[in-house]
């Protein structure tokens, strides 16, 4: 049973592209803050809710997904959950199978997260998936590439928050073509983040490693049955990651809030 479900669906509220409910998928410190926007004493419908710092957590399942099949599911509405009561509000948002492609056509239609300090974002899964063994990635790599790169132009000229780029999460090849129709492979998962990397580096956007978090755990237990999404286990591990995240670089302007619990400190800035 998934020990958080009743906190995820009570705080609900999840929006997609177009306003619609969809069902869904280290730091090395940037130097890219983009004029991060205090809002105290702005009039606005939100109230008091001005003076507490916004999140967003833009991503596929492994980040969004109210729940799994198997009893996991993402970690953002954890997050949201675990740090709403400490001062940061996390703006939900969620999106069903993106690509860099929809993400960028999603972002070009005017789909940008508003009136938020921070924008934790990745995009990957969908762009390695492959139909068969004999396929290539659905999203070729240097188009992958130019895709960041304009994601993340839309994001600076749009939006007065600071960026925070996800690396990709690690696959089980073997379980996940035994689960799946569709072929993804590790050695795929990191040919793509190195090339994120690289892109986000020269844009001087701050990284998070999601990959390794995952990755220097047993990934036989912290992967679910279909080898590409997170067991509770390995959620756990996300949510602690990201909310330890968060809090590093917003905790200071959330108002009243206090410290987090003691974690391994996967998420913190180095």
């Amino acid at each position: 049973m998934d020990p958080y479900a009743a906190d995820v669906s009570a705080y609900g509220g999840w929006r997609g592209p177009g306003g619609a409910e969809r069902d869904a998928d280290g730091v090395r410190q940037g130097s890219h803050r983009a004029r991060t926007v205090r809002r105290a004493g702005v009039t606005s419908q939100r109230g008091a809710e001005d003076v507490q710092p916004r999140a967003s957590l833009l991503g596929d399942s492994i980040c969004n997904s109210p729940g799994y099949s198997f009893g996991s599911g993402g970690y953002a509405p954890v997050v949201a959950v675990r740090l709403r009561d400490r001062g940061i509000t996390v703006e939900p948002y969620r999106a069903s199978g993106w690509s860099t492609r929809q993400f960028l056509e999603s972002l070009g239609a005017g789909e940008l997260p508003s009136t938020v300090d921070l924008i934790h974002f990745n995009v990957g899964l969908h762009d390695i998936a492959r139909q068969d063994e004999e396929s290539e990635c659905a999203v070729p790599l240097d188009e992958y590439e130019r895709n960041l790169r304009a994601i993340v132009a839309l994001f600076q000229a749009g939006h007065p928050a600071e960026l925070v780029w996800a690396s990709t999460t690690p696959v089980l090849d073997a379980r996940h073509q035994r689960a799946k129709r569709s072929v993804r492979r590790d050695e795929d998962v990191r040919r793509y983040n190195q090339v994120a990397t690289a892109v986000m580096r020269e844009l001087q956007v701050a990284e998070h490693d999601l990959y390794t978090v995952l990755r220097r755990a047993k990934l036989e237990v912290v992967l679910g049955p279909d080898g590409v999404h997170p067991s509770t286990a390995g959620r756990e591990l996300l949510v602690t990651a990201v909310s330890d995240l968060l809090w590093a670089r917003l905790g200071r302007q959330a108002a009243g809030a206090g410290q987090l619990p003691p974690s391994d400190r996967h998420g913190d800035p180095s």
